[in-house]
């Protein structure tokens, strides 16, 4: 299976979590904000949600700033 994160391609294995992937990818899990075709994902529900072939990820990580 085939997603993209951000645009960028990425090859998975069937039933294959959001976290899995989230983690797999060392995004720091406190920080991020997830939408998966256009829909915000909870992020009580990253254990949960099993990616799709195809599906658009968006993920915007949080910084400290001015």
């Amino acid at each position: 299976m085939q997603i993209y994160i951000n645009s960028k391609p990425l090859k998975i294995s069937p039933n294959t979590t959001l976290l899995e992937v989230l983690q797999k990818q060392h995004y720091n899990l406190d920080k991020i904000a997830v939408e998966i075709d256009k829909n915000i994902i909870p992020k009580s529900l990253w254990k949960e949600q099993i990616l799709q072939d195809q599906n658009k990820i968006e993920i915007v990580e949080f910084v400290a700033g001015g």
